[in-house]
């Protein structure tokens, strides 16, 4: 008689440590970021001397994610500040966060976090950790979620994120 052959599960994937948000996959242009999303990518007009994005990630997080990254002139392998436009509600967690206040972003409320604390985002088949060490403002408008990584203090982090047309 034959030997039964035991069922296992299959192994998930390692999850994938990113140091960085320049480590991301994805890497694309404004403009095909922007054909490829039902969503418009708004670019903040604060501060003056932002301009375009430096880099520019397209993701599937269980929906289209758009990262936009602006790098410090002066360090360009630094990031200034990162703005994500997350289309699912339900792609990350995070271990660890301190929710430092919850300032009002558009009449919106918004959670203004503290690192360092660990992000994961969840798609299909693979995790991608992320540590995540300054600020962080989260708001909602609409079906997007934002999230603006920064160095600057709150008032200015909100100022950038209310001046997105």
């Amino acid at each position: 008689t034959p030997t039964p052959v035991a069922a296992t599960a299959s192994p998930r994937p390692t999850p994938t440590p990113i140091t960085s948000v320049l480590d991301l996959a994805g890497e694309t242009t404004l403009a095909a970021a922007q054909a490829k999303v039902e969503f418009p990518i708004r670019l903040p007009a604060y501060p003056t001397d932002l301009g375009a994005p430096d880099k520019v990630y397209l993701q599937d997080l269980d929906g289209p994610a758009v990262i936009l990254v602006w790098l410090e002139p002066e360090q360009p392998d630094q990031v200034r500040l990162s703005l994500q436009f997350l289309s699912s509600k339900v792609i990350a967690g995070k271990m660890g966060p301190k929710i430092i206040a919850t300032p009002q972003v558009h009449d919106q409320l918004g959670l203004w976090i503290e690192g360092p604390y660990i992000m994961v985002a969840r798609s299909g088949d693979w995790d991608m950790i992320r540590l995540i060490e300054g600020h962080v403002l989260v708001w909602a408008e609409g079906d997007i979620t934002y999230r603006l990584e920064t160095d600057l203090p709150l008032e200015e982090a909100v100022r950038v994120a209310e001046s997105l047309p």
